[in-house]
């Protein structure tokens, strides 16, 4: 993105920034054992909810105190409790933006953290990156850390949205004492904001735990599939960015069925397009399947469509059970799927494209099989959560 702001306004916020790092903390020494605060604006179960899941239930409990606040009262909320995480929620806390609501929200976020006085702060999404952001620096935490889940302004929308979305996510990188990108894209999009210290940005790739993914007529069973039928198929959250439609129109001209596992405002959208393309009855909307990411391989394809993309966890999910897969060439997907060895890229919003990249691996097996095995590889070597936690710990105690 072009540098939008004016010189003036660049002069005005190095001097804020500066004036805030001298912000003594009220904590300066670091606790026996120190509080992690996480906050994530929704509490439903996707990526980002399952990164913040992930890093509080397996940071060392002998040395961090963990506490993660979020809006909604959703899966994220009922598994943190499960594993004993104090939790907190944000009363007026949404993903859409309202400048009376938000600015509730931000008071609430100063009185958390007022009581908790945490020694770090962990923020999740566009909208918590900027309210908790500025709120931790004017209680004083020491440590603010952002996690960019793909950059808001990469998302389709107006210019002047984008702008905006572009201006806010700049405060949030000069705000933050440190900033968790989760693909070589981000970090070279977060190097290019403005008056923003390449110090302070970190590259820690996604990474998925060990786990034994049900087999193929476990996870059929589990769908309530027949056993008899192929199907292709996406776990998503039924947005916009996740590009649904897209996939939805793919199908018309493939025999295959498709299952798509998912909930969200989209649903009837979807729907609506299925039936009035004559597609209805050989498409699966399943809803919300706990641990759907242990029922890929009742896929034969695999496929994310999305328009807008992080470092999307359902791939690598695939991808370790040896799943072949389509996606969109968008944020860190193509650093998961190299082309035509671990899987193949499509172009974002191409239908035709999609369908012709699903029929050729429905038509070859060999060819299926090797994109699996070569997929299953390369998230081995690159992708496992050991990884992920390591270098995220090193930025908590630096």
């Amino acid at each position: 993105m072009p540098p939008y702001a004016s010189e003036k306004t660049y002069k005005l916020v190095y001097i804020i920034d500066n004036a805030l790092k001298s912000t003594r903390c009220y904590n300066n020494k670091m606790d026996p054992k120190a509080k992690i605060l996480y906050v994530i604006t929704k509490s439903n179960w996707g990526g980002a909810q399952k990164y913040v899941f992930d890093l509080a239930t397996s940071v060392p409990q002998n040395q961090f105190e963990v506490i993660v606040a979020f809006g909604g009262d959703g899966a994220l909320k009922d598994k943190l409790t499960q594993c004993g995480i104090r939790t907190i929620q944000i009363q007026k806390l949404k993903r859409d933006f309202s400048i009376f609501k938000d600015l509730q929200v931000f008071f609430e976020i100063l009185k958390i953290y007022r009581k908790e006085r945490p020694n770090i702060v962990h923020l999740n999404s566009s909208k918590m990156g900027v309210l908790g952001s500025l709120a931790a620096r004017l209680i004083g935490v020491k440590k603010i850390i952002f996690t960019a889940h793909g950059w808001a302004f990469n998302e389709k929308r107006s210019s002047t949205v984008r702008l905006i979305i572009w201006k806010l996510s700049w405060l949030t990188a000069l705000l933050s004492t440190d900033i968790i990108v989760l693909s070589e894209k981000e970090r070279r999009q977060a190097q290019h904001l403005p008056l923003v210290s390449h110090r302070k940005i970190h590259l820690i790739r996604n990474g998925i735990k060990r786990e034994n993914v049900l087999t193929r007529e476990e996870a059929l069973h589990k769908l309530d599939l027949d056993p008899e039928r192929r199907y292709i198929g996406t776990i998503s959250e039924l947005h916009k960015n996740k590009g649904l439609e897209t996939l939805i129109r793919s199908a018309m001209y493939i025999k295959t069925e498709v299952v798509i596992i998912g909930a969200g405002e989209e649903e009837r959208a979807l729907n609506k397009i299925a039936k009035n393309i004559g597609i209805s009855k050989k498409m699966h909307f399943l809803g919300a399947v706990e641990n759907a990411g242990l029922c890929v391989k009742a896929f034969d394809v695999f496929t994310l469509t999305s328009r807008k993309e992080g470092l999307p966890y359902v791939l690598l999910e695939a991808g370790y059970a040896g799943i072949p897969a389509v996606a969109s060439n968008v944020g860190g997907i193509s650093e998961i799927i190299i082309d035509g060895k671990t899987g193949l890229l499509s172009k974002p919003n191409d239908s035709k494209d999609v369908r012709e990249k699903i029929q050729r691996i429905l038509q070859d097996p060999k060819y299926a099989k090797e994109l699996g095995d070569e997929a299953h590889k390369h998230i081995e070597q690159n992708f496992m959560f050991e990884k992920t936690l390591e270098l995220t710990l090193n930025i908590y105690k630096s």
